[in-house]
């Protein structure tokens, strides 16, 4: 197969395994390789690192922005919590509404310790590339680890605005904190998933045997 492709051995390798760790292939000794058809069907994965453009887009939709603001303000109690900063300490927030064929569909606040890039200007065009990577252009610092939180919410009058629901609608809350290699919590994002517009869905393996 390297051969065919025209790539190494090892490239070869390292491409499985990744394919593996995703959940996409099954290797099995004796058995061989087998593609997991029922993973490449799966809508939405919450347990791969994708982009909300990407999200909306494998679901059939066409993805765009309807929003985008971002400036410095102190950081209230919540934010310097997770960020391990003292309250009132400077943050970068970058509010973002991304539609799905013009229909809200995400409502998401993004917070990065402006220490990580003060001294690196930024226009309102690099506010809408990903938060991750703004924050590796910005800071040269890279998100290794992502731990998440999801639940169900009843969203408030603002959130309800954005996403163009009622108050009494349930909507999906998604609570992340970003880590850099040196365990340090580099981001925070807080995203409002509009129900309805694509299912969400987390692949669990089984390491027990």
């Amino acid at each position: 197969m390297a051969r065919q492709l025209g790539v190494s051995r090892n490239v070869l390798r390292d491409v499985l395994a990744s394919l593996e760790a995703e959940g996409f292939i099954t290797r099995r000794r004796g058995i061989g390789t087998m593609i997991n058809q029922y993973v490449l069907d799966a809508p939405s994965r919450l347990d791969l690192e994708k982009d909300f453009e990407e999200m909306i887009e494998e679901a059939g939709y066409r993805a765009s922005l309807g929003l985008v603001t971002g400036g410095v303000i102190p950081a209230e109690e919540e934010v310097a919590k997770d960020l391990h900063l003292e309250v009132g300490e400077k943050v970068l927030k970058v509010e973002k509404l991304l539609l799905a064929d013009d229909r809200p569909a995400i409502y998401v606040l993004d917070y990065i310790p402006y220490r990580l890039i003060e001294g690196n200007p930024y226009t309102p065009e690099e506010l809408k590339i990903p938060i991750f990577r703004f924050l590796k252009r910005k800071s040269q610092v890279k998100v290794e680890i992502v731990l998440m939180d999801v639940e169900p919410r009843l969203p408030d009058g603002i959130i309800a605005g954005m996403l163009g629901v009622e108050p009494s609608e349930p909507i999906m809350y998604v609570h992340e904190i970003g880590y850099s290699c040196t365990q340090t919590p580099v981001l925070l994002s807080q995203a409002y998933y509009r129900n309805g517009v694509f299912r969400l869905s987390i692949l669990r393996r089984n390491y027990l045997g």
